[in-house]
């Protein structure tokens, strides 16, 4: 299903709206899928660029849980609800990539959001309970308005600033402190903050987060997702520990955005491809190497 608008949605209904292994590709409009009460995407193929928001349940604009936090809410509101059960979905937003003004559940699938550079919206947006259960989730977009997931959820989350504003096509890694590589992405557009969630991520384990460089793998262009190759002369930024909370706060913004992250050297990753659940296969070792072993 091919659709575009320059002033319309792509998908828009005024009840539930089930998708259920729809190929969809929303090449322009002003919102992409919509829902007036609950979005629910069991399977499909799902891409979307939009000048406002990717997907939507309950239209308009959510106030949600403030700069850097989540809603203190504790059930799926059922009116307004955005649930992800699987599918393979990227998008391109120039408003907030995924805004629910209730509550959102990721169970399943492979998301990729290329979110907002605008400090008035955020990748990830929504007005009531979070939960990210399952799947692989990777989002990239702006610093200004922070969304995170609840601390429940049962599969954990990896929230990063970055150390200043990047540009477009500037590289963000992930690894762990094996040197393992779990993603790495060019993003579409300006960025300070990648969301990262994924089985891959365990208790107990550190991960980093590093800035610039580049990667010798092969790049989705249309998401900035790299598959494979090694990654070169990155700087390493701040790391954190998976531990009891399913929410894995890494770095802080400033009000500069400058100095989040302490530069540390740069190095040469092996990278790998980070996905494992939902449509994604399971990544290969990697190992971290510093460029120089001395000075």
């Amino acid at each position: 299903m091919e659709l575009s608008s320059s002033a319309g949605k792509g998908i828009s209904g005024h009840e539930n709206v089930n998708l259920n292994g729809t190929t969809v590709n929303v090449s322009n409009a002003t919102e992409g899928i919509e829902s007036k009460q609950v979005l629910t995407i069991n399977d499909g193929d799902i891409s979307i660029t939009c000048t406002d928001d990717g997907l939507n349940a309950g239209g308009g604009d959510t106030m949600g849980g403030g700069p850097g936090g989540h809603s203190e809410e504790t059930e799926v509101n059922t009116e307004h609800h955005i649930q992800i059960n699987g599918g393979n979905i990227s998008i391109n937003a120039q408003g907030d990539g995924i805004d629910s003004n209730g509550s959102l559940v990721m169970d399943g699938g492979y998301v990729v959001v290329n979110g907002p550079s605008s400090g008035g919206d955020s990748a990830i947006d929504h007005d009531g309970l979070c939960l990210i259960n399952g799947g692989t989730l990777i989002a990239v977009g702006s610093s200004g308005m922070i969304e995170n997931p609840s601390s429940s959820s049962e599969q954990y989350v990896l929230s990063a600033y970055t150390s200043e504003t990047h540009q477009a096509g500037e590289l963000v890694s992930i690894c762990d402190s094996n040197g393992n590589v779990l993603v790495s992405i060019a993003p579409l557009k300006s960025y300070g903050h990648i969301m990262f969630s994924s089985n891959l991520i365990k208790e107990g384990e550190t991960y980093t987060v590093y800035e610039g460089g580049e990667c010798t793998g092969t790049i989705n262009t249309a998401t900035g997702i790299y598959e494979g190759g090694a990654i070169n002369g990155a700087s390493e930024g701040s790391s954190a520990q998976a531990a009891e909370s399913k929410l894995v706060s890494i770095g802080q913004k400033t009000s500069d955005q400058n100095g989040g992250f302490g530069q540390r050297g740069n190095k040469n990753l092996n990278g790998q491809d980070g996905r494992q659940n939902g449509r994604g296969r399971k990544s290969e070792q990697s190992t971290v190497q510093d460029e120089q072993t001395s000075n």
